[in-house]
């Protein structure tokens, strides 16, 4: 009998929960690797490795030592790059190369992307090169505006500036947060946010999942979404299109590309883009929301085998939503009460119990919730009770 291949991913959190559980089910040995051992992931894989996922040189060891035949990246930029960087020296599958993966990835490089295909992007500078963070008042047309790390996701650095004394302090909290000299400031974008997901084989999407993106104690990180989504079929259209001519320009390899957008209304703009899987279980939500293997297929070029097209792009009788469970504040949780939304729920993912204790209410969860609703009204409707539901039941201090 022929030896197992194994798989190494470079990260071990829920979001890289369904990939593993697939490679098991098709016969893969796995390997996670991650700097903390109580990351979910390490319950799901064969064997672990303590390391830390942004480092190229430790992801390589670890391929080396542990002799893998395959490589994913995890749900993270810093996963993702570093990958890249193994899997060029490899010849690894699934993989563009890693001048192509920072274009994507990194903020101020994508800006420039777009600004080069005359695609909508917000007016941008970039400053901290060379350790330059003075600020060109000339180039600042209007306040607010939007000051991000060039590399990072989940919102992590991101300000929303009014005037200038709250820019000069956004700069100086992205030079801690951030690990690039680059800053990006952008002019500031009111409209809704949403996300699309997509296969692309030959530089064209063969499957797409798009979704409304929401936003709560955290402004920046999404807590949730919902399918199908609010925009309509001129702006789905004017961002599939989008896509395929940055898959064109950078000679993108097949798989998955995710991307963000701020819809305007007379227009929608990509905010992010990446390669990576998105976080918080986005996998499963895609894979429920269609008939369409998403998560199959979100892996399968690492893997070397080719992905394939989808019979259903949408199911439009599909009502369904994905939300993450934040706490109000931290502390020792007492309790994780559903049953005001019982009657709504399709399935649970829920990893921290009562007794464990929450430092960072903001960015932490303490599991996931899979809703099916009759119709988009019902829907809508019940996802913005959220906000005000206290479901994370924190003990009194």
């Amino acid at each position: 009998m022929p030896a197992r291949k194994k798989v190494l991913i470079a990260a071990a959190n829920n979001a890289e929960v369904p990939i593993l559980k697939l490679l098991k089910e098709v016969g893969f040995d796995t390997v996670t690797l991650s700097n903390r051992e109580f990351d979910i992931g390490h319950k799901y894989s064969d064997e672990s490795v303590i390391a830390d996922y942004s480092n190229a040189v430790e992801i390589e060891s670890t391929f080396k030592k542990m002799n893998c035949d395959f490589l994913i990246p995890g749900s993270n930029d810093f996963s993702m790059i570093a990958c890249a960087e193994v899997a060029e020296k490899f010849n690894l599958n699934g993989f563009d190369s890693l001048d192509v993966t920072k274009k994507i990835h990194y903020k101020d490089k994508l800006r420039n992307l777009q600004k080069k295909l005359s695609l909508p992007h917000p007016n941008f500078i970039v400053i901290g090169t060379d350790h330059d963070l003075s600020i060109p008042h000339d180039k600042i047309k209007k306040f607010p505006v939007i000051v991000k790390p060039v590399d990072m996701g989940g919102g992590k650095g991101v300000s929303i500036c009014r005037n200038y004394s709250e820019l000069e302090y956004a700069v100086k909290k992205v030079r801690i947060t951030s690990r690039k000299e680059e800053i990006i400031i952008e002019e500031f974008l009111v409209g809704s946010y949403h996300g699309i997901s997509t296969i692309i084989k030959n530089k064209k999407i063969i499957f797409s999942c798009h979704d409304d993106e929401y936003y709560w104690e955290n402004k920046f990180l999404v807590g949730g979404t919902s399918y199908p989504s609010s925009m309509n079929s001129v702006v789905l259209q004017q961002i599939k299109s989008d896509i395929e001519k940055i898959a064109v320009e950078l000679e993108l390899s097949d798989g998955l590309l995710h991307v963000q957008v701020i819809n305007l209304g007379h227009s929608s703009v990509i905010s992010e883009v990446t390669r990576r899987t998105p976080g918080d279980l986005y996998l499963t939500f895609a894979d429920k929301t269609s008939e369409y293997d998403y998560i199959p297929n979100s892996i399968y070029p690492y893997i070397g085998k080719k992905v394939k097209p989808s019979k259903l792009v949408d199911n439009g009788d599909l009502f369904y939503s994905r939300i993450c469970l934040h706490p109000q504040k931290n502390g020792r949780i007492k309790e994780i009460d559903l049953t005001l939304f019982d009657r709504f729920i399709d399935e649970t993912f829920i990893w921290m119990k009562p007794g464990e204790y929450i430092g960072d209410c903001e960015n932490e969860k303490v599991g996931i919730v899979f809703f099916k609703f009759n119709n988009f009204t019902e829907m809508k409707r019940v996802i913005s009770s959220f906000s005000h539901a206290e479901i994370v039941i924190m003990e009194d201090e």
